[in-house]
């Protein structure tokens, strides 16, 4: 593969826990590095070339042969797909194996995987992993995964082996269910491409935590420059800390004793003190029935946490569907109604801010809010100002291209049936 040393190094560095919080054990999570000389990464889906995924097994034991007085070794297996759900479970079954009998089992891993076919957006593949036969759904660009649209009967489930590509191992409700009346303000802040923090006791939590958030805003793709995991030996620790105001991005850095300055603005999530800080007051209304039944159903134990987590993460893209829905409206009117079948294509026309507000009065939005601004009287609309605020940010830029092209490519559809 053809990295730089630079590109190298950062791979090495966030594959290696620089906040020493457990004594003994395994550790896998994922990190997401820029690797931008790389054709690999760049031959990947237009929304992430440019980066590579990391999917990290980090054993530590204690070794008083060493100088340090500890084992410790990371096995990395990198690729250009966001797989969250499939890769960790692959380096889950790898690194135990690799590291109690050495090169063979890698090499008879990657002889697994050079006979798999290539992958294609919601395919089913049968894959055959050092004795194990996993049954994988990969994605469809813009959809969510969802239980109810997978092909797996949901209730002969097993995890481990029927997996869906594009969610992690334990998900939003797993690493949540402590603070779940705040997941309606973080579900916000992403949905405005705010930057955040999080910060969580160990690299493995830290890293599905925040593609849990990447995909809470789920089906608009996330534009920022997210980091699963972060530590200060990455070569852009410097464009993310510092006293400017932060990009619109989603990191998150594993020290637990340190509160790095990402500007002055950032929004930070301590997981291990249960709690999110911000400066944001929050528009959406939390659904108190859905919290309620899933902290009765943590407390009884049951239905178990990957029913949870898709009730859940369902919620939470019907919430995001209805976001769209004023969007949706008012970029039909935007299409041309009439293709002709020679001459110039018919453009779309241009996305208006004034005349999509003038649209969203008319029809109103379908959101849930916050009882306090239904009473209130106030100057302030909070629909009309979460949309401007929206319309502003990079997420609003990325629905629209992606939208755009979805259009374009229905018009010529319909041209060539003529």
């Amino acid at each position: 593969m053809d990295l730089s040393m630079t590109e190298q190094k950062n791979i090495c560095f966030t594959a290696f826990p620089d906040s020493n919080v457990f004594e003994v054990g395994d550790q896998v999570f994922n990190i997401r590095v820029k690797a931008s000389t790389s054709k690999f990464a760049v031959s990947g889906p237009t929304a992430e070339a440019g980066f590579l995924y990391g999917y990290v097994f980090f054993r530590q034991k204690k070794d008083s042969t060493i100088r340090r007085g500890y084992f410790q070794k990371s096995l990395v297996l990198l690729s250009q797909h966001p797989f969250v759900g499939l890769f960790p479970r692959l380096i889950s079954i790898l690194g135990p194996s690799y590291f109690e009998l050495g090169q063979p089992m890698l090499e008879a891993a990657c002889m697994n995987i050079a006979q798999w076919v290539a992958p294609e957006e919601g395919k089913i593949l049968d894959l055959p992993f050092l004795g194990r036969l996993l049954q994988v759904e990969l994605p469809t660009a813009f959809k969510p995964q969802l239980l109810e649209t997978t092909p797996f009967d949901m209730n002969k489930l097993k995890p481990d082996l029927q997996i869906m590509a594009s969610l992690p191992v334990n998900g939003l409700y797993h690493h949540f269910k402590d603070i779940l009346k705040d997941l309606w303000l973080l579900w916000e802040l992403m949905l405005l491409a705010e930057p955040i923090v999080v910060m969580a006791q160990d690299p493995s939590v830290c890293s599905e935590a925040v593609v849990s958030l990447v995909d809470i805003i789920n089906p608009i793709p996330y534009c920022g420059d997210y980091r699963p995991y972060f530590t200060i030996q990455d070569s852009d620790f410097k464009s993310f800390v510092n006293k400017n105001k932060p990009l619109s991005s989603l990191h998150g850095p594993l020290a637990k004793k340190t509160k790095p300055g990402v500007g002055g603005k950032s929004n930070m999530l301590y997981s291990f003190v249960q709690g999110v800080t911000t400066k944001r007051k929050s528009t959406i209304a939390r659904d108190r029935d859905l919290i309620k039944m899933l902290t009765e159903a943590t407390v009884r134990g049951y239905p178990p946490d990957w029913v949870l987590n898709n009730i859940l993460r369902r919620h939470f893209v019907d919430l995001t569907e209805k976001f769209l829905v004023p969007l949706n409206r008012y970029f039909t009117t935007l299409i041309p109604v009439k293709i002709p079948a020679n001459g110039d294509v018919p453009r779309l026309k241009p996305f208006q801010t004034d005349q999509f507000m003038k649209s969203l009065k008319e029809h109103g939005p379908q959101l849930p809010l916050k009882s306090t601004f239904k009473t209130r009287t106030s100057t302030t609309d909070p629909t009309k100002e979460l949309y401007s605020q929206f319309l502003k940010c990079g997420n609003f830029a990325t629905w629209l291209q992606q939208r755009t092209l979805k259009a374009e490519q229905e018009i010529m559809k319909r041209r060539s049936k003529q």
